[in-house]
């Protein structure tokens, strides 16, 4: 025997009868559907320019010298226009960020405006004199003003000047500034000079003829004219970004998998095959479940699809951001209207929300909805679009590149906010309905279930219990009343008995009739006469076990379906075995033990003398649908000629007798007394959701201050009062860290997060050195070195007429500096000035290195670094690098800066194995070597080098540094033109 029906039942689900090949088939399409749309999403994403790999930047390293460079003014022009030997200190790409930066918009800019530039800095050899020369070379035929250096004169020159832009700077101190700019066919020559006040007519006329040189020798450029702009690398990134959206729905899509009940309970089924003759009651939903579950994972894949396809359609139109993301949205908008229009032509709305004077609640939650979902749509557009561009003209690169990240994080989070105005709107709506007569002429389906089962919800993947605003704001749970009220709409409204003091009813699901604890009885007895259908979701409450002994006693079994909602096996049985008990059904009728599948809902047919039992391989949305259809099938016979579902319950009619079960005890039976029910809680407590908007934002808070400000546990930062012109200093002694700028000397104390004033000076100091108790300000251009008790701020002596002293370097009980001028090395006494001299030297020097108790010193004229030995200081071993102009140490290796080449080179002084070199980003650097370890200034970051070649950067929380030191403890001391920074540094 097969599955008892009568005949009045066969004579409903003969014409269906199209067999379990049939859906298989089916499901089989689905699944090549689903499977060809996912291939299709990485398919057309590799034909992106989204999937290529972003170009190399404009100027890369090693950095070479462009022809156009030629005009730019020679060393026997500018030391005639000194009136004294000049030293080339800095030869390279332009300064500007706008160089430096490797963000895309920087390197798009520079690729459609710039072909070629060059910079050189010359400093005299007593320090006052500065040339600062510049020439860029158009691309595009482009005005090239935002990428060359400024001129901004403050008053006009004191000669006449064939120049675009030519004027004075400053004039106070005793120091002043020309600049000139000229723009000719192509190219863009910018001088500066810095120089002492007095002889401004001669000097205007000196300065003149040199730039008029420079210009009578720049190269005639052919530009290439182009009206489009081409931002390859921000638009690769922007689409990246776009594109990579699917990926993450996809990825979200599986993480809400994970969580959800069902994912485990049909993993677990195919560890437990189904036994398909197991019972003769028991109807395998399974296939119909399977077959829709494919049609939404493959409708799914579609949409991402589309989405991809609209996103390399508005590509290849060359779209902007705007059309883009609006074109896609109405994309969006439409399929999602098309399918929950087409979704329900056959599954109808559980209740008209809002019909009537409602309607006024619907506009204004669908206008609060609205606002916020185009709120998370301009926020992910607008993090995508700062993400892509990198570059941030008031701060670091990496906080606007950050930032864009955050925001695109958080716009998913925001788009969940949609619901709110429409959650209120819905809950007022069914509050107004509880006391109003439905509209709907159809017998109502009555809805019944232990309030404890309330809070159950299942995943959402049909479109037909979906609202639009639902879908936008990434809705994917919903609870299990609304996917028993949207599937038994179709029979009549549904109606559910709400709880005693429930103030505000859900959102969705069943119109609630509240009663008093004395009429609940007589009033659920009435609506159970007059539904055409009732549905009990099977609990294990008393006043359940009461509702469903009084079906039976009014004999309302045949339009009754009793549904299992989503729980464990153990406690499924359980509620399973007090169904049993209640209407009198044996318990190997309805036990699922062996079967490999988990029960779905039980009937009870008029025409058929057993129950039916309807089971799938998990509890989720689309098995209830299927065990629905089947019920009111069963009941009602309310089907069509093409119902899967009558289908498989006609294939389960034909196929033999089963075999035989082992018959096993059922679980004991536990009925709850009335408010002593457990309560379902979610993985996820209420308490969590209501506070999640908190949680939200303090989460976003910490994330927004970690990417803008600076961490307190790596990188401490106090405001810097003395503006740009600033260099630091540690005393070796205490570990003090001391800075001067503006004729001051300050000490910077961390620990205490506060600036203490040690000293005035007479000018501007441009090195601070620390040795014992005491500072040592150096002015080069004003001659002057003054040592300051560094506690007191006292003066102890003071040298001047010492124009060009540089490098000031403590070393044991004794001072050096280079004397560049007379050719000599000086050696000072720390306590009183006293100065002794080296014997004049062959070449210039620069700058001095202290090694291992031995002294080695730069001389950029003759291309080498000598050591100098003995008490006065003799050279004794030359090293040869190109034109040296800074050094620095690591253990026993000497890096030296070229003033050709924007490179520091590694010299093997001792035994040092090899030389290596290390390539500049930004110029001149600022470098600081303890003598085993060096700090170089990159772009946004310091890059920390240990002796044994070990690598560490730090990031900068401003755009330039001005000085670094590393102190004694490892940390790193750095100032920009705004703050002090201490950031931590590691070993490793």
């Amino acid at each position: 025997m097969g599955l008892q029906i009568g005949g009045k039942m066969r004579n409903r689900i003969g014409p269906a009868a199209g067999g379990r090949y049939r859906i298989a088939g089916s499901t089989l399409w689905w699944i090549v559907a689903t499977l060809l749309a996912s291939a299709g999403i990485p398919l057309v994403i590799s034909t992106s320019v989204a999937a290529d790999q972003l170009p190399p930047p404009v100027f890369a390293p090693d950095y070479a010298r462009p022809a156009i460079a030629a005009a730019l003014p020679q060393e026997k022009a500018v030391s005639d226009l000194f009136g004294q030997p000049a030293v080339r200190i800095m030869s390279g790409l332009p300064s500007s960020r706008a160089f430096a930066s490797s963000s895309p918009f920087a390197q798009d800019a520079l690729g459609n405006a710039v072909k070629n530039a060059w910079d050189e800095v010359w400093q005299s050899t007593d320090g006052r004199f500065l040339l600062h020369a510049q020439i860029l070379e158009a691309k595009s035929g482009q005005k090239l003003t935002v990428f060359g250096q400024g001129c901004r004169p403050e008053r006009p020159p004191r000669v006449a000047v064939t120049a675009d832009q030519a004027g004075e700077l400053g004039g106070r101190g005793g120091r002043e500034a020309f600049c000139i700019v000229v723009e000719r066919n192509g190219a863009r020559i910018n001088l500066s000079l810095a120089r002492p006040t007095g002889g401004e007519t001669d000097a205007w006329k000196q300065f003149a003829a040199l730039a008029q040189s420079s210009v009578t020798r720049m190269p005639v450029v052919r530009t290439e004219q182009s009206g489009y702009v081409d931002m390859h690398r921000v638009r690769t990134l922007q689409n990246r970004y776009f594109l990579l959206a699917p990926l993450a729905v996809a990825l979200l899509a599986w993480l809400f998998g994970l969580v959800d009940r069902a994912t485990w309970q049909r993993l677990l089924s195919l560890l437990r095959p189904h036994r398909s003759r197991a019972a003769s009651n028991f109807v395998d939903l399974e296939p119909v479940s399977r077959r829709r579950r494919w049609r939404a994972r493959a409708l799914g894949s579609l949409r991402l699809l589309l989405y991809v396809c609209a996103i390399r359609l508005a590509e290849v139109v060359h779209w902007g951001t705007y059309k883009t993301v609006a074109f896609v949205f109405v994309i969006a908008l439409s399929v999602m209207a098309v399918e929950t229009f087409l979704a329900r032509r056959t599954v109808a709305r559980p209740q008209h929300l809002f019909a009537g004077k409602r309607r006024l609640l619907m506009v204004g939650a669908a206008l609060g909805s609205g606002i916020v979902v185009l709120g998370a749509i301009a926020l992910a557009m607008t993090g995508a679009a700062m993400a892509a561009i990198g570059y941030n003209p008031v701060g670091t690169d990496l906080q606007v590149q950050r930032m864009g990240l955050v925001m695109m994080l958080a716009a998913p989070l925001v788009a969940l906010l949609a619901l709110a105005p429409m959650a209120v709107a819905r809950r007022l709506a069914m509050r107004i309905l509880r006391s109003e007569t439905l509209a709907d002429p159809r017998p109502p389906v009555l809805l019944l279930r232990s309030f404890a089962d309330d809070r159950r919800k299942v995943r959402s993947r049909s479109p037909a219990r979906a609202g639009l605003i639902d879908r936008l704001s990434l809705r994917r749970w919903e609870r299990f009343e609304e996917v028993l009220a949207a599937r038994l709409s179709r029979v009549g409204p549904p109606l559910a008995v709400g709880q005693v003091g429930e103030r505000m009813p859900p959102q969705l699901g069943a119109v609630r009739r509240q009663f008093t604890d004395d009429e609940w009885r007589d009033q659920v007895g009435t609506l159970m006469a007059d539904a055409s259908m009732i549905c009990v979701t099977v609990g294990r409450s008393q006043a359940l076990s009461w509702e469903i002994r009084r079906i039976q006693m009014y004999g309302l079994l045949g339009k009754a379906v009793f549904v299992l909602p989503p729980t464990g096996s153990r406690e499924c049985k359980r509620r399973l075995a007090v169904l049993a008990e209640l209407l009198d059904i044996p318990w190997e009728l309805v036990d699922p033990t062996g079967l490999g599948r988990r029960v779905l809902a039980v009937t009870c047919p008029s025409d058929s003398p057993d129950p039916v039992v309807l089971t799938a391989a998990a509890q989720d949305d689309l098995g209830y649908d299927c065990a629905l259809e089947a019920a009111v099938l069963l009941t009602r016979g309310v089907t069509s000629p093409n119902s899967e579902v009558a289908a498989v319950i006609e294939a389960d009619r034909r196929r033999s007798a089963p075999a035989a079960r082992r018959r096993r005890n059922p679980p004991p039976v536990v009925v709850y007394p009335t408010g002593k029910t457990p309560k379902y809680r979610p993985l996820i407590p209420r308490w969590f959701v209501r506070t999640g908007g908190l949680g939200l934002g303090g989460i976003l808070t910490s994330v927004i201050a970690f990417t803008v400000g600076a961490n307190a546990d790596d990188v401490q930062s106090i405001d810097n009062p003395l503006g740009g012109a600033v260099t630091l200093a540690e005393q070796p002694t205490t570990g003090a860290l001391f800075a001067a700028g503006s004729r001051t000397v300050i000490r910077v104390d961390f620990n205490r997060h506060r600036l203490t004033k040690v000293a005035t000076l007479d000018t501007t100091p441009t090195q601070l050195a620390a040795a014992q108790d005491a500072l040592y300000a150096l002015d080069s251009a004003a001659g002057t070195l003054t040592a300051v008790d560094a506690t007191s701020g006292q003066v102890r002596w003071k040298l001047s007429n010492i124009s060009g002293y540089r490098a000031l370097k403590p070393v044991g009980d004794s001072l050096y500096a280079a004397d560049p001028v007379n050719h000599r090395i000086v050696r000072i006494r720390p306590s009183d000035g006293h100065r002794k001299f080296s014997p004049r030297l062959t070449g210039t020097p620069w700058d001095i290195a202290h090694v291992k108790g031995s002294l080695y010193v730069a001389f950029p004229d003759l291309g080498q670094v000598q050591l100098l030995t003995g008490s006065d200081l003799r050279p004794s071993t030359a090293l040869k690098t190109d034109k040296p102009v800074q050094l620095a140490v690591t253990g026993d290796r000497i890096w030296s800066r070229s003033g050709d080449e924007p490179k520091l080179t590694a010299l093997p002084a001792y035994a040092a194995p090899r030389s290596s070199e290390l390539l500049l980003k930004v110029q001149p650097a600022a470098l600081n070597s303890d003598g085993t370890t060096m700090a170089v200034e990159g772009y946004e970051r310091v890059t920390i080098m240990r002796p044994n070649g070990a690598l560490q950067r730090i990031r900068s929380l401003d755009q330039e540094l001005n000085a670094v030191v590393l102190t004694r403890e490892g940390s790193l001391f750095e100032v920009s033109p705004e703050h002090f920074f201490l950031a931590k540094t590691t070993d490793q």
